[in-house]
């Protein structure tokens, strides 16, 4: 069972992240949980997640929880589901319901659920025997607040549930963030992910849920038309991720949006072949949709991500 265990794990990376250069002959990917690398939104998907500084909604919160106090929640409780067309029987679903308390501090509370379907299980000799399925659980709370004005931070404290078969695992996570935004036109904000995080199977192996480092610069041209933003994040056992992110505004109604990111081995002086993601935002009222194409350099090919806003006024 725990060669079962972490065969699986291998391929819910492989079905993730993996693409034909995505330096597979280094050993890279031996955390558990990769899946909570992907971008819970079609926000943050449009823009290849370059959104660790991001001012706009909270596209950025899952990446750095301090995002969700520079959005602030004066006029209403937004509230966000996703669901993701994915390729090789993949499932990926996100909610986030967000509030605040009193004038300084926004909380939000979000759930993913991750899956795949119809695993084929072989025995020693490589021979089919039979199916079995895999899911993940991801239950997380957010707190932000501000220490000054253009300073805010930001803690997310998550729980996970993972399970195949008759095998379960459990585990704790933190997330830390803080921004910087020393002019409107500017923020820089900095995070720290899976602080401390462990998943503990029923079969007594303990996974390590790789911490990372992201920083990103944002800056909005143009009189708010135009934003920009620039991603650099580091994992641990793994190479450094890098992802440009660009929106561009229409009649404050429509968003036209645009990613690119690859991963660079500074030891080996290599990278991966560029990611690309192209994508749209509309908001009117109290309703939002936005929608996002990733279109990756892996055998996984193009999957399609929406996700529906709904802005629940404030009595």
């Amino acid at each position: 069972m725990l060669q079962r265990i972490l065969i699986s794990i291998s391929l819910i990376y492989l079905t993730v992240l993996a693409g034909e250069s995505d330096f597979a002959s280094l050993g890279y990917g031996e955390g558990a949980a990769e899946y909570l690398k992907l971008p819970r939104h079609a926000h943050s998907a449009a823009l290849c997640g370059a959104v660790t500084a991001w001012q706009e909604e909270l596209a950025g919160f899952q990446y750095n929880p301090a995002i969700l106090d520079i959005v602030g929640i004066p006029n209403g409780y937004p509230i966000t589901g996703t669901y993701s067309f994915m390729s090789l029987d993949r499932k990926h679903v996100g909610v986030d319901a967000s509030f605040a308390i009193g004038d300084y501090i926004a909380a939000a509370l979000s759930l993913m659920n991750y899956g795949v379907d119809q695993i084929e299980e072989r025995d020693e000799y490589g021979n089919f025997s039979e199916y079995f399925d895999y899911r993940a659980i991801t239950l997380a709370a957010t707190v932000a607040g501000r220490l000054h004005w253009p300073i805010s931070w930001g803690v997310t404290l998550r729980y996970i549930s993972e399970s195949m078969e008759y095998e379960a695992g459990n585990g704790f996570g933190f997330d830390l963030g803080a921004t910087y935004r020393p002019i409107d036109e500017l923020c820089i904000g900095i995070s720290g992910l899976n602080v401390a995080s462990w998943l503990f199977w029923t079969t007594g192996h303990n996974d390590m849920v790789l911490p990372s480092a992201r920083l990103g610069i944002a800056g909005i041209f143009l009189d708010t038309t135009l934003s920009v933003e620039l991603d650099v994040a580091k994992t641990i056992k793994q190479p450094i991720d890098v992802s440009l992110g660009i929106q561009y505004k229409l009649f404050n109604i429509l968003s036209l949006r645009a990613g690119t990111s690859t991963s660079l081995d500074i030891e080996d002086r290599d990278f991966r072949d560029f990611d690309f993601s192209l994508g749209i935002g509309m908001r009117y009222s109290m309703f939002g949709f936005d929608y996002a194409c990733p279109i990756t350099s892996s055998k996984l090919g193009i999957s399609h991500k929406i996700s529906v806003v709904v802005k629940i006024p404030s009595l």
